[in-house]
C-alpha cells in the first residue's frame, strides 16, 4: 500500500536542459538576432519565468523591426554592425537575467546543452530566415 505523505518528484525544479552563454553566442552568430532570443527565452522557460520568456520574444521582435529600420535609413552601414550590437545587448541581458541560474544549474550538477546543439539553432534561424526571403522573393516576381 501507498503512503499518501511519501511524494515521489523529482529533486530538480528545472523542466529541461539550459543553454549556457556560449551557445546562445554561437546560435546568434550564425542565425541572428531571433536564434539568441529563442536560447534566452528558453532557458528563462526552463527556470519556470513564463513571463520574462514572452518579454525576451517582446523584445526581440522589437530589436528585428528597429534593425531592419536601421539598416534600411543607413544603407551604407555594414548589416553586420547591428548584428553584433544586438549579440552584444543579448549578452549582457543573459548575464544579468540567468547567470546565476545557469551557475547554479551546473553545480547541482546537470549537463546543460553543448555549443553544437547552439549551432544546430543558428542554423536552423539561417535556414527559415532565408526560407522566408526566397518566398517572398518568389511572391513578389509574381505581382
Amino acid at each position: 500500500m501507498e503512503n499518501p505523505e511519501i511524494k515521489t518528484e523529482t529533486s530538480s525544479s528545472y523542466k529541461g536542459q539550459l543553454y549556457k552563454q556560449s551557445a546562445m553566442v554561437v546560435a546568434g552568430l550564425f542565425g541572428g538576432p531571433l536564434a539568441s532570443a529563442y536560447v534566452v527565452a528558453h532557458n528563462f522557460k526552463v527556470l519556470g519565468d513564463r513571463t520574462k520568456m514572452y518579454l525576451t520574444w517582446i523584445i526581440a521582435s522589437l530589436i528585428l523591426v528597429s534593425d531592419l529600420v536601421l539598416n534600411s535609413l543607413f544603407p551604407e552601414l555594414p548589416g553586420f554592425v547591428s548584428s553584433i550590437i544586438v549579440l552584444i545587448l543579448l549578452i549582457g541581458l543573459m548575464n544579468w537575467f540567468q547567470a546565476k541560474a545557469i551557475d547554479k544549474y551546473i553545480d547541482e550538477g546537470h549537463e546543460p546543452f553543448s555549443n553544437w546543439k547552439g549551432l544546430r539553432v543558428g542554423l536552423i534561424s539561417l535556414a527559415i530566415i532565408w526560407g522566408i526571403i526566397f518566398i517572398a522573393g518568389f511572391l513578389l516576381q509574381l505581382l
